[in-house]
């Protein structure tokens, strides 16, 4: 026997969904850290982390190369005035009008004196532009 058709304003009003859609949303679960359970192994320093610990690209996708505590240990304290402006996706101009303190300063043997920046202090100005 064959089941009736219902009418459509019987049936339920559920669009289809595609196994990609599906996936997608579980794999966006698993990358923002919503499924608690799940980790990786970094490379660099051999530990399990949690998928929280570890960068995403633009797409939210993790980089498990290195988690975010060897890439704070292996990024200089100190930072020039380009990169400082780099990190914080500005022009050297805008950076300069930003008039963050100096933490330091290189002076090379033949050349002129290149201030330096605190990392951390550039990082904490991100967000108070």
């Amino acid at each position: 026997m064959i089941a009736p058709v219902p009418s459509p304003s019987e049936a339920p009003n559920i669009a289809p969904r595609s196994d990609f859609e599906i996936s997608y949303a579980s794999e966006q679960q698993v990358y923002a850290g919503q499924t608690g359970g799940s980790r990786k192994i970094c490379q660099e320093c051999g530990r399990r982390r949690a998928l929280s610990r570890f960068p995403v690209d633009k797409y939210g996708r993790v980089n498990s190369r290195h988690c975010l505590g060897c890439i704070d240990e292996d990024t200089p304290a100190l930072i020039t005035e380009s990169e400082a402006a780099r990190r914080l996706q500005m022009t050297i101009e805008g950076f300069r009008s930003h008039k963050l303190v100096v933490a330091g300063s290189y002076a090379p043997e033949r050349g002129k004196v290149v201030a330096l920046y605190s990392r951390v202090d550039v990082d904490a100005s991100g967000g108070q532009r």
